[in-house]
C-alpha cells in the first residue's frame, strides 16, 4: 500500500516555554523596535558582503 499525502510530525521539545517567552518578546512593541534598528544597521552590511564581495562560501 502506497501513501500519497504527506505526513506532518509535530514535535514538543524541552525548552517550549523559553520558545514562547521569545515569541511574545519578539511580538511586543519593544521587540518589534529592536527588530527594526537591527534591520537598519546589521542586515544591510550582513548583504552587502554576500554580494559584492564574494563571502558566500
Amino acid at each position: 500500500m502506497c501513501k500519497t499525502a504527506k505526513e506532518k510530525k509535530f514535535s514538543v521539545t524541552y525548552y517550549k516555554a523559553e520558545y514562547e517567552r521569545n515569541i511574545e518578546h519578539v511580538n511586543s512593541p519593544q521587540g518589534s523596535y529592536m527588530k527594526g534598528k537591527r534591520q537598519s544597521m546589521v542586515e544591510p552590511v550582513l548583504g552587502t558582503l554576500t554580494q559584492f564581495m564574494g563571502l558566500r562560501k
